[in-house]
């Protein structure tokens, strides 16, 4: 066999899930996720509950759901694979969440974040313990960079803003030419689909957002 098919063969094999009939190390589900190849090193593939277990501390990485009919694997978010899947706020060192006892304890709501390997429509739970900070004092504690302060419903990742900053640097690269690759990271087929923020002013807020923070990128 020529090298060339050696390694198309090896790249097709990428496509194909060999395991959709094993039972998964837990013991209670299949083999039908696991990571994208811009996510975790050598990811395994498991069941939905230790995929989402394994990814507490990295919300933003991408999941490829086998799809049993279809026989390909499909791009989901987290908050796709599990309706319980949230992130919250207010505890950073802890990541619990609030006592069900405090009056002022919030819901999950939905929340779109863009990190550097897309766009994702997730759910935030801002803390309501008793002194908690403000939301966006919440978000920017947790590294996320609100597109607003009041009532914030999406928000930027430090470092997309990093990279953003970077590639503008030294490329030129613009706002809107940055925010269309992060759109087609999400969705190469239907980019205008993706939205990124609620009223899809983005190239406002990315600027914005890059003005405030570049100083402090190290």
């Amino acid at each position: 066999m020529k090298i060339e098919d050696q390694i198309q063969d090896l790249l097709l094999d990428r496509y194909h899930n060999p395991h959709e009939n094993s039972l998964c190390n837990c013991g209670k589900g299949t083999r039908i996720v696991r990571c994208r190849y811009d996510g975790c090193f050598q990811s395994p593939t498991t069941c939905i509950d230790c995929f989402v277990t394994a990814h507490k501390y990295n919300p933003f990485h991408w999941a490829l759901l086998w799809d049993v009919k279809k026989r390909i694997w499909v791009r989901r978010g987290l908050s796709d694979l599990s309706a319980d899947f949230e992130i919250q706020l207010g505890h950073v060192f802890e990541q619990e969440k609030c006592s069900v006892k405090c009056s002022g304890t919030k819901e999950a709501i939905p929340f779109i974040i863009t990190h550097i390997n897309g766009v994702h429509n997730t759910r935030i739970r801002f803390c309501g313990c008793l002194f908690a900070p403000e939301k966006h004092t919440q978000l920017i504690q947790s590294e996320l960079f609100p597109a607003t302060v009041e009532e914030p419903r999406s928000a930027f990742t430090f470092a997309v803003l990093k990279q953003f900053n970077m590639h503008n640097l030294q490329s030129k690269c613009g706002a809107f030419d940055y925010v269309l690759s992060l759109r087609r990271l999400t969705d190469n087929v239907f980019t205008a689909r993706v939205a990124v923020s609620l009223n899809n002013d983005v190239r406002h807020s990315l600027t914005r957002s890059r003005t405030c923070t570049r100083r402090f990128w190290w």
